[in-house]
């Protein structure tokens, strides 16, 4: 009872995101709603940083879209990006270091919890609201084979799944480099369940996202050891192509994705300035094409169709913005190892999926990344800060 008292009101609501999806999404975004209030209320500054103004640009948009096309309901995602928003704050402003490494605890939990429900239970049937509210169901028509989780999807469920695992990662990092074998087995043994969880959940995207997060932490440890992980992978790579989930299905899966990423940039252009909310798109599409298609499938595409030039460019901007920021990690020797390998390894994942499908539409993925974007932002602006001293230090001997 006491470790419980210990987690604030957010920090309950993100390990009830993993436990009881809709119930923990609800108390975030409305955490995230009156923190927003807060901050207007207080006159606090809401345009500090490059995050906030995309959030301003996703707001502008949703609720350009609802009203140049008259569709009210589109205003649900204006509500949830101002959740975003708030959450965002939030998290910016509270206390840091703390909250992140209960966080790193929270993400690894719900990372397990997802993979032992999806394993334990995985062809089992529950009453439907009983499914609807601990996320253990499909909620479209495929393989029920693959694992879900507490996910609703299994390519939600391996976003999930593949964070957990950089956690886990950036953990073992940390334990190997101060020699604290003692704790490495276990730490190991939760790595193992993990990654098998990532492969049952059959998403080779999910596949290719695993190997590229391990080869990131060799190099991590140094040239040596990404020198022997791409020759070891070289060399083993024939053979592992038989474990690539559903890999006879690859180039059908493909030309599915593609005429889907096509037909998505056509509503595009019939709504290039606002796009039509991620509320509107689904039947956006049925409209257009007669058939019925949740998202874009590409998180790029996804942000032009859903969120209109508006939030395209700014997402683009958004990117461009953090990669190079995450790039400088392999550039320079920061001060807490452990914290630059976990941003090294997490951060790629939300690009990496989101090439050819799109998790961040699940509002319960939503939630978790916009806490790990403002983490990242407070993380990184002390790495700034520490970057530009070095430079100033540099530049005074040089004289």
């Amino acid at each position: 009872m006491n470790s419980l008292k210990r987690y604030s009101s957010l920090e309950f609501s993100i390990l009830l995101c993993f436990i009881l999806p809709p119930i923990g999404i609800i108390l975030v975004l409305a955490s995230g709603l009156n923190t927003l209030w807060i901050f207007i209320k207080e006159k606090k500054p809401l345009l500090r940083s490059l995050n906030s103004w995309f959030f301003s640009m996703l707001l502008i948009a949703s609720l350009g879209a609802a009203l140049s096309m008259r569709e009210w309901a589109f205003v649900g995602s204006s509500l949830l990006v101002l959740g975003y928003w708030g959450v965002y704050l939030r998290v910016v402003d509270g206390s840091f270091q703390p909250f992140t490494e209960k966080f790193r605890n929270l993400v690894v939990f719900g990372g397990v919890y997802n993979c032992f429900i999806g394993l334990a239970f995985k062809g089992e049937s529950f009453p439907l609201l009983v499914s609807l509210f601990i996320g253990n169901i499909h909620i479209a028509n495929m393989d029920e084979t693959r694992l879900v989780g507490a996910a609703y999807n299994p390519n939600f469920a391996v976003y999930l799944l593949l964070m957990a695992v950089a956690f886990q990662l950036a953990q073992i990092f940390h334990t190997v480099q101060y020699r604290k074998f003692s704790s490495l087995w276990w730490q190991l043994l939760l790595l193992f369940f993990l990654s098998y969880g990532v492969l049952e959940t059959g998403s080779r995207a999910g596949f290719f996202t695993l190997i590229i997060l391990y080869m990131i932490l060799a190099f991590r440890f140094g040239r040596i050891a990404i020198v022997a992980g791409i020759s070891t992978a070289i060399l083993v790579c024939q053979g592992a192509l038989r474990y690539l989930p559903r890999f006879s299905r690859m180039d059908d899966s493909m030309d599915g994705r593609q005429a889907i990423w096509r037909k998505s940039i056509e509503i595009w252009e019939q709504h290039p300035l606002f796009g039509v909310t991620p509320v509107g798109f689904g039947q956006e599409y049925v409209n257009a094409f007669y058939e019925w298609k949740p998202h874009a499938h590409n998180i790029f595409i996804g942000m032009f169709a859903e969120f209109g030039m508006l939030g395209g460019v700014a997402f683009l901007i958004m990117v461009i913005h953090h990669s190079f920021k995450w790039s400088r990690l392999f550039a320079y020797e920061v001060r807490d190892k452990q914290e630059s390998a976990l941003y090294m390894l997490v951060l790629p994942i939300i690009l990496l999926t989101g090439l050819v499908d799109q998790p961040l539409f699940s509002p319960q993925l939503g939630v978790i990344t916009v806490v790990l974007l403002g983490c990242w932002d407070r993380y990184s602006s002390g790495l700034q800060l520490e970057w530009y001293k070095r430079v100033v230090s540099v530049s005074s001997s040089v004289k």
